[in-house]
């Protein structure tokens, strides 16, 4: 049985029970795996790679906000380890401290951005930051690397605690929420295939954790030591020092029984709804999210799938949260009904559910669609769709809706016969014990126009570039085949710069289309490389820009340091942080590292002894088209898109990208990523 987890110490009840042979016990023989961020984790649960996974809680709860319980990719099987969230910092926390010179541009880091870590980041930038003041960024970040960030000059501190950053041990006075709440932090997730088609072994899979969780319970400070120095020996917490571990393990000995604890802590519903919404609408709906994780999980240690069985069991779970909240009598008057649903500004629409007639539009509806009342009170829902069948989510949301769902990108008609595109919100309620549907229609039309638009531009772009490069290289082949001309060593050397430079361009012209999408694609062309050879072929192929300015080219390249993803886009990256170096420096040098760091890191850095940039830019660069506006920028020119994709790819990559610079000082970027065990 395939896992996929965190190498922390979340996940610390699972190599308990591995190291104790509980698996083995059960039948079971378990292969696992580890990843930097949840997020990767969860797009490899969803993929079916990985039929189990550790993921953030906070994510998953997010997660059946947007999509139905029934439609989830995967389920809950059970919690791996509460977090008491605190805010650790080496900073003073005084405002005319943080703040003593403007602009200083800090940034929190957080591990992902569904996690109560980023929820509770952002409830102390709330407490911390003033409004005139820009906020503070919050930087997603593989754990392994936020040791190294926290340290850094421009970081503000870092919302967590001591099993998921060991680290924070060293940090004087951390600053708890109030209350100090245990609320859940990872836990163990299975993909719906596999539930499916295995409950027993996930059932099994839970009851070797909870052996496991049992055992720290009830073992004593050298028992739990002697299981915990055994797989550190095997490299299981590799990105966390040795000392940093068994301290942090010391300090939470006695509260053991609270941080691992595999089920429901129904006493901090509330709160966990609290730190993720302040709405209070929204929270309605999450805590009924969390009563059908808690039967879920339940059905799955018995070996049930967890919808199939919710549909027999006794409680309707097929009422949505607000229809469930409806039950009380709330008496609307006919101006309360004409504010909120008549002169909306929103287009909405009511229809029941017993025929999908129409009972109800607004003005705003009528305006943007153009049927009158009177027309609408004779149609259907399904009447007003250019596309209505069995398949139609509006159908699937009234046969198995549990909440509010947004579907997105459907086709409905104008009266004038005009096609467009809409979003929409769809709601339960009960009037007179008649079920009935609110939706809240988006026109999308003029967005999904200048989506096309864009998408036109640059495929006109790429094939207008495409064509003068098909001649160059065509002339260039001519040229280099030309056995009557007499090439000097230093010709042919400059003829394999020009031609690697010609298939790099082809390349980045292919890559183009890729601005026009949201990720950028790396999954099918990963590969183990080294990346002193891509560094150097990249200083190889520039460095006469740096020649001709007169900058000394240095370089501390260490070989061997493994790296997972696609070289080519590795060496995209390279090329603009060097690019860049040479463009914006005039005189001095140009300075290329790569070296391994603790924690299995490999570090590169391009330094320049260029004009730098100003502090309040350094969140800003790494935008699309952003460039620093000033005179020499505007000289030196380009498109202010390089940092963004190159930020984008090593993100895929599970590392970082950073700046550190000075106006007239230079700058420094540096490059954080995990080295292949």
């Amino acid at each position: 049985m395939k896992i996929i987890v965190l190498q922390s110490l979340t996940s610390l009840p699972i190599f308990v029970a591995l190291e104790k042979g509980y698996f083995q016990d059960n039948g079971l023989k378990l292969e696992i795996s580890f990843c930097p961020l949840l997020e990767q984790i969860e797009k490899k649960l969803e993929s079916g790679i990985y039929p189990c996974g550790e993921i953030s809680f906070v994510s998953l709860l997010k997660k059946t906000k947007s999509l139905s319980w029934k439609n989830l990719p995967f389920y809950l099987g059970c919690i791996l380890s509460y977090s008491q969230l605190g805010f650790y910092s080496n900073k003073n926390l005084k405002l005319e401290t943080i703040w003593k010179k403007e602009g200083l541009g800090l940034f929190l880091p957080v591990i992902q951005y569904e996690s109560i870590q980023r929820y509770f980041a952002a409830t102390i930038i709330k407490k911390y930051f003033p409004i005139e003041i820009e906020p503070v960024a919050l930087v997603q970040t593989p754990s392994n690397l936020l040791i190294e960030l926290f340290y850094s000059r421009y970081c503000f501190g870092l919302a967590g605690d001591l099993v998921t950053y060991p680290f924070l041990q060293k940090v004087d006075k951390p600053q708890f929420l109030a209350g100090n709440f245990l609320l859940p932090n990872t836990c163990i997730a299975f993909s719906k295939n596999f539930l499916e088609s295995n409950p027993e072994k996930a059932a099994l899979f839970i009851r070797s954790v909870n052996k496991a969780v049992e055992f720290l319970h009830n073992s004593n400070t050298q028992e739990v030591y002697e299981v915990i120095f055994s797989l550190y020996k095997k490299n299981i917490f590799l990105p966390f020092e040795t000392e940093d571990i068994f301290v942090t393990l010391s300090r939470l000995q006695t509260n053991f029984k609270d941080i691992f604890y595999t089920n429901f802590r129904k006493e901090y519903y509330r709160s966990l709804v609290e730190l993720v919404t302040p709405q209070k609408i929204l929270q309605e709906e999450y805590l009924s999210y969390l009563q059908l994780f808690e039967r879920g999980m339940n059905l799955i240690l018995e070996g049930s799938f967890p919808v199939e069985k919710e549909s027999e069991s006794k409680t309707d779970l097929s009422l949505s949260p607000l229809e469930i909240k409806q039950t009380s009598s709330l008496n609307f008057s006919s101006e309360m009904y004409k504010a909120l649903f008549k002169e909306s500004s929103e287009l909405l629409l009511i229809f029941r559910d017993s025929d999908m007639g129409i009972v109800d539009a607004n003005k705003k509806f009528c305006q943007e669609i153009g049927y009158s009342l009177k027309e609408l009170f004779k149609m259907s829902i399904a009447s007003l769709f250019v596309k209505f069948d069995k398949d139609n989510p509006i159908l699937e949301y009234m046969k198995y809706g549990v909440e509010a769902q947004y579907i997105s990108n459907q086709e409905i008609y104008h009266r004038n016969g005009i096609v467009l595109t809409v979003d929409i919100y769809i709601n339960t309620y009960k009037e007179n014990e008649e079920k009935k549907y609110l939706v809240s229609f988006i026109n999308n039309t003029e967005k999904k126009e200048a989506m096309r638009l864009k998408h036109e531009f640059i495929s006109n772009i790429s094939h207008e570039l495409r064509s003068p490069m098909t001649n160059i290289k065509g002339y260039f082949e001519l040229l280099s085949s030309d056995t009557s001309l007499a090439f000097k060593k230093e010709h042919k050397d400059s003829l394999d710069a020009v031609f690697r430079n010609i298939k790099r361009m082809n390349k980045l012209i292919d890559n183009l289309l890729q601005l026009g999408q949201s990720n950028l694609p790396i999954d099918g062309q990963v590969e183990i490389f080294d990346p002193v050879p891509v560094i150097e072929e990249v200083i190889f192929i520039n460095e006469g820009m740096a020649k001709d300015k007169g900058l000394e080219i240095k370089k501390d390249l260490q070989p061997g340091l493994l790296l997972d993803g696609n070289k080519f886009q590795f060496s995209q990256v390279i090329t603009n942080l060097f690019v860049n170096a040479i463009k914006y420096t005039s005189t001095g040098s140009v300075t290329v590292s790569c070296v391994r760091l603790e924690n299995n890191l490999c570090q590169i850095k391009v330094i320049d002894t260029g004009i730098g940039i100003d502090s309040k830019y350094h969140l800003s660069i790494f935008e699309r088209f952003f460039r620093v506006p000033d005179l020499i920028n505007r000289k030196v020119g380009g498109t202010g898109i390089g940092l963004s994709i190159s930020q984008e790819i090593i993100s895929k990559m599970g590392g970082i990208l950073t700046v550190e610079s000075e106006l007239g000082k230079g700058s420094t970027f540096t490059v954080l990523l995990p080295i292949v065990n």
